[in-house]
């Protein structure tokens, strides 16, 4: 079971430390609900965010009309 798990972190040299670590940020990010899975979380019920090409485009439109 482990091993599925290490494999992504395969390539480094440290292979314990990197799994480690990111287990670390996982859990960091889910306790300060900067990843909120429940369904009725915050971070659903916001306006989605637009992404950079779609501002530029926007931009750019409004600026040669």
């Amino acid at each position: 079971m482990f091993t599925w798990l290490a494999l992504p972190f395969a390539g480094f040299q440290n292979a314990g430390l990197a799994f480690v670590l990111a287990l670390l940020v996982a859990a960091l990010a889910i306790y300060k609900q900067k990843f909120d899975c429940r369904p009725d979380a915050r971070f659903w019920q916001q306006r989605s965010r637009q992404r950079w090409g779609e501002i530029m485009e926007r931009l750019l439109r409004e600026a040669f009309e």
